[in-house]
């Protein structure tokens, strides 16, 4: 039995988090039940880890006995009986891809945004968390993690500058024309306009 029933303000529980589990099943549903041990299983490893992760359990249960005796399963947080209908409603947005139960979406802890919407196949498949939190793999990603705002206009130049390096570099004259014009049209360039079309939107 893990769970201790106490109410606490969420931005109390949640405070220092980096990754945050939103997690929806019932103990009615046999998937849930099946999931569940699964992801205590993996919950508590990532905890011995060190890693600043937390789930939020949001109840699909039928009644308040329900709700209480799946819950003692549980070592993580749980949204209030009486509150689980806006939290439901909350997130019934596309974004979070929940069509069913047992669903689990880990949120970025800082900033709230959508890291994966398929947490369940992620813990089945990789139960040992070696590439937890499974975030996207992206250069345009990885730049806007690792440079902040103020840093933009920064690296706005240094696109430029590679642009103009690109189009008068010097091995271009090592190789055909033709070589050359399909590798900045169809390669370099375009990964440098999506990068700056990324940071462009995400200054508006």
């Amino acid at each position: 039995m893990f769970s201790q029933v106490l109410e606490l303000p969420t931005n109390q529980l949640l405070t220092g988090k980096k990754v945050i589990g939103i997690y929806f099943s019932a103990s009615w549903c046999g998937p849930c039940q099946r999931f569940t041990p699964e992801l205590v299983k993996f919950y508590s490893q990532m905890r011995k880890d060190g890693r600043k992760f937390e789930i939020v359990w949001i109840s699909h249960d039928k009644s308040v006995d329900e709700f209480a005796k799946y819950f003692q399963k549980m070592p993580w947080l749980a949204v209030t009986v009486n509150n689980v209908r806006n939290a439901v409603e909350s997130f019934n947005d596309p974004k979070y891809g929940l069509k069913g139960i047992p669903h689990l979406v880990l949120l970025d802890g800082d900033d709230g945004s959508v890291i994966t919407k398929d947490g369940r196949s992620k813990v089945i498949s990789d139960k040992y968390g070696l590439e937890f939190p499974w975030r996207e793999r992206s250069i345009a990603i990885f730049i806007s993690k690792l440079f902040k705002k103020g840093f933009r206009t920064k690296i706005f130049s240094v696109i430029g500058f590679l642009r103009a390096q690109i189009i008068s570099n010097p091995f271009t004259l090592f190789i055909s024309k033709k070589l050359a014009h399909f590798y900045k049209m169809y390669v370099i360039e375009p990964t440098l306009s999506f990068v700056s079309s990324y940071f462009q939107r995400s200054k508006t």
